[in-house]
Parts: C-alpha cells; sequence; structure tokens
C-alpha cells in the first residue's frame, strides 16, 4: 500500500510538472530589460533637468563667465564699432550731397562687413575695416542694392506712415481711437521689420563672401596639388 501511494504521488507530481512546464511554454517571452538611456528619456522634463543652483553659486558663475568672456568680447565689439562710426557717419553725410555721393558711397558700402569681421572673424580695430575691405572687393555692386532698397524703404515707410496718420479725420482720434492705435502697431512692426533686415544684410554678405573665399582657396590648393 505504500509502494502504491509513493507511485501515485511521484506520478501527480510529474503530472503537476508537466501542467507547469506546458504553461511556462505558452506564456509570451518576457520583454528585455529597459536601456538606460531610454529609461532616462522616458522621464518627465523637469526630473531630468540638474538641481538648481543656489544663488551664491549662480551669481559666482555668471561673474566668471563675464570676466572671462564676455567682458572682453564686448570691450572688442564697442572698440569696433566705434571706429565703424567714425568712419562711416561723414560719409553718409557726404552722401547726401549729389557729388560727393558717388565718391562716398562705395567708400561706405567697403565698411559695412565690419562688425561681423569682429564677431564672427575675431577682428580687432582696425583689421575688422580692412578685413571688410577685403571681403568687399568686387561685391560692392551686389550688396549696393539690398543696401539701398532697405534704406529707401525705411524713408519710404515713415513718410508713408506721417501720411496716412495725419490725413486721419480728428473724430477717429477722439472717438475710434482703435482705428490710429492699430495704424501705428502695423507701422512699428514693419519698421521693426527692416531694422532686423538691415541688421540681418552685413551679416549674410560676410557668410556668402567668407565662403565663396574659402571655396576658392580650396580650390587653388586643389589646382596646386595636381599641378
Amino acid at each position: 500500500s505504500s509502494s502504491s501511494s509513493s507511485s501515485s504521488s511521484s506520478s501527480r507530481s510529474r503530472r503537476s510538472l508537466a501542467k507547469q512546464a506546458s504553461s511556462s511554454s505558452l506564456q509570451p517571452p518576457a520583454a528585455a530589460p529597459a536601456l538606460p538611456w531610454l529609461a532616462t528619456a522616458q522621464q518627465p522634463l523637469w526630473k531630468q533637468l540638474p538641481p538648481p543652483l543656489g544663488l551664491k553659486p549662480s551669481l559666482a558663475m555668471v561673474k566668471e563667465v563675464w570676466a572671462k568672456q564676455v567682458h572682453s568680447r564686448l570691450r572688442q565689439l564697442w572698440e569696433v564699432d566705434i571706429r565703424f562710426n567714425v568712419w562711416s557717419l561723414p560719409l553718409q553725410a557726404a552722401c547726401l550731397a549729389v557729388l560727393p555721393m558717388f565718391w562716398a558711397f562705395p567708400r561706405l558700402l567697403g565698411v559695412q562687413l565690419s562688425l561681423p569681421a569682429a564677431v564672427l572673424g575675431g577682428a580687432q580695430g582696425d583689421e575688422a575695416l580692412q578685413r571688410s575691405r577685403q571681403l568687399m572687393e568686387g561685391f560692392r555692386s551686389s550688396y549696393a542694392w539690398p543696401y539701398a532698397w532697405l534704406t529707401v524703404a525705411g524713408r519710404m515707410l515713415e513718410l508713408v506712415r506721417e501720411l496716412v496718420l495725419v490725413s486721419m479725420p480728428v473724430r477717429w482720434w477722439t472717438d475710434v481711437i482703435e482705428v490710429p492705435l492699430v495704424a501705428t502697431a502695423v507701422f512699428a512692426a514693419l519698421r521693426v521689420l527692416l531694422l532686423r533686415l538691415q541688421d540681418l544684410l552685413p551679416l549674410a554678405a560676410y557668410m556668402q563672401r567668407t565662403a565663396q573665399a574659402a571655396a576658392g582657396t580650396a580650390a587653388q590648393q586643389l589646382g596646386t596639388g595636381k599641378a
């Protein structure tokens, strides 16, 4: 009887093991462990940010960056800007007359890339003005058209603004003040847009001219290497 009970218990255990094996084979495989960077990327953004610094460490960091990088850079840009204005303001005044304009306008265009040469090229003082003249050689006519159009557009916009605001009926200024305010806001937005285009024109011209100069230098070196 003991032998029969032991055999029955062993058969039951074998059947339970077989059922467990079959059920485990039917289960889907376990998912692979997530990658660390994926787990970090799935976290909310505020959890990924480093802990904020205190007031004193932040001020110390700002002071260090100002002393090492910003101060010297601003001093360099101010020096170039002063030299640019000293050179360009008399030329702008000469462009108001008819006869001196033909002499002054090309020289005024020659120094337009001074600030981009200082900001992007690291030129200092008179070197920035000289670098601008070198880049503008053979490029003055291409630069003159957008420069002149932006200047004329700015003057025309001011004239149209004055005419529109002056020609408005007095009743609009007293009863419907929204109309003059909207017109003033539209002209102010257009003026800001023109000023931004005037600021971007020297930057775009500098990047184009430096890219052309780099391409010419590379082609010249390639031709020298083949020769």
